[in-house]
């Protein structure tokens, strides 16, 4: 693969001045804005700051595997004891990292890490443990990203077919991004399934918990509005009695065939 990045562009960065259950809302993408110098880039995409701490891009999460990842992690490893401006979404983790929008000052608009790792199919997006997308605008980029074949999105690991069990069995415990159309739709009191082919023990199954599903409802979205349509869902698979995924994060739920007619879009 050919890193699109450029050296043309590590080198305006390096040119900087040196130096399983709903889990609670705990903040509303409030922004604190602050600066520092990048100590270090682990291969994992974690940057240990001059001032102290550690970060993590918000909303992204890093190719997992193939030349997509060799790319990102030497790329990000080029912008040690660089000047950076961090604004922060979320508070520290347990693993005491917060959640950052990075940015490289110098030039006309500074370098937003995230969203270039992204667009150029480095990256896919993913709020992680949070259950709300801060940086909505990362899904256009993916999207660009995608129609384009770049990165991991050449490489024809994601998406997977609804209907490859055991393509999604292999990927049980970990992170991958599937495309199916929605076969049924079962409303209960507390979470709503949707099955994507009509043996329900056997064939893949998206859960949406009570108030993903009262969000999604508040877009629009409802039961006959998924009936039938192409959807792309991403999270985290689990075998269960068959491959499964909770959806928390409403934003993770993406109309196909609306996005292939009008960019961008989710929902007509």
């Amino acid at each position: 693969m050919i890193l699109r990045l450029g050296p043309a562009l590590i080198l305006l960065a390096l040119a900087s001045p040196a130096g399983a259950d709903e889990a609670p809302r705990p903040f509303r993408c409030a922004e604190t804005t602050s600066s520092d110098f990048l100590a270090d880039v682990s291969p994992e995409g974690e940057f240990r700051l001059a001032g102290g701490g550690v970060a993590r891009l918000a909303d992204l999460r890093l190719a997992p595997a193939g030349q997509a990842a060799r790319a990102a992690g030497l790329w990000l490893r080029s912008l040690g004891q660089t000047q950076v401006r961090l604004r922060e979404l979320a508070p520290p983790d347990r693993w005491g990292r917060a959640a950052v929008i990075l940015e490289i000052p110098g030039g006309a608009v500074p370098i937003d890490v995230g969203e270039l790792l992204v667009s150029e199919g480095l990256a896919i997006v993913d709020p992680g443990q949070r259950d709300m997308l801060c940086r909505r605008e990362l899904l256009a980029a993916e999207n660009r990203a995608r129609e384009n074949r770049l990165g991991l999105w050449r490489e024809g690991t994601w998406p997977i077919p609804a209907a490859a069990l055991a393509d999604l069995e292999r990927a049980a415990g970990s992170f991958a991004v599937v495309e199916g159309r929605v076969l049924s739709v079962g409303e209960r009191r507390e979470r709503t399934y949707l099955n994507f082919g009509r043996d329900w023990s056997r064939d893949f199954n998206v859960t949406i918990p009570r108030r993903s599903w009262a969000d999604l409802k508040a877009r629009g979205v409802t039961a006959e509005t998924l009936k039938g349509r192409l959807v792309r869902i991403r999270g985290m698979v689990e075998a269960r009695r068959t491959p499964t995924l909770d959806l928390v994060v409403p934003d993770m739920l993406e109309l196909v065939e609306a996005r292939a007619s009008r960019s961008g879009d989710r929902w007509p």
